[in-house]
């Protein structure tokens, strides 16, 4: 168990460092503020779960931190899924204002917009062309079909089948990594 006084000195000495690091992964204070803040009653709650031979408690305490921010990430693309879903036309006006007003820049420094462009570059030619274009761009199936040349049946399924490798990319993202703080 640790004494008052040896959590404060190590939390003194450590919490700014996380902060700035959980800062720079999630570019948002209060998150890292929130992530910092649970790494550290992690430890506070298990001081147990560090093993001095097996790391320095720097490098232990980062390594809390990249899975909670992580954790953190997993948390709001979750909850950005469920408000897509309740609000798609809102949300798809939403992501072409942004590309219109340079937000290419911002989306690179956000974890979850990497994962969700790289996700999109692993998906079929026509695949991405039909998602982008129905869910960024709205557009119908019957005018995506229009415009892609294709028949109706194969933008549907083109939709189906492009979700679903997504679906299954992100699912498999969510399940990598081992938890340090049980």
């Amino acid at each position: 168990m640790l004494s008052e006084l040896e959590f404060k000195k190590i939390y003194a000495e450590y919490a700014p460092t996380i902060l700035k690091m959980t800062h720079q992964w999630l570019g948002d204070l209060q998150a890292a503020e929130d992530v910092t803040h649970d790494v550290f009653l992690a430890f506070l709650e298990h001081p147990e779960r560090y093993d001095p031979k097996k790391a320095a408690l720097r490098t232990y305490l980062m390594a809390m931190a990249r899975y909670k921010a992580i954790d953190y990430m997993r948390r709001k693309s979750r909850e950005m899924t469920r408000d897509f879903w309740r609000t798609r036309s809102d949300v798809a006006k939403e992501i072409a204002d942004r590309f219109e007003e340079k937000v290419e820049r911002e989306l690179l420094k956000d974890a979850l917009w990497q994962e969700l462009t790289q996700a999109l570059e692993n998906l079929r030619t026509l695949e991405r062309d039909v998602i982008i274009g129905h869910y960024v761009q709205g557009e119908s199936h019957r005018l995506l079909a229009e415009r892609l040349n294709r028949p109706l049946g194969t933008v549907k399924t083109s939709l189906l089948q492009g979700l679903t490798r997504l679906r299954r990319h992100f699912l498999k993202a969510r399940w990598q990594g081992d938890e340090l703080d049980g």
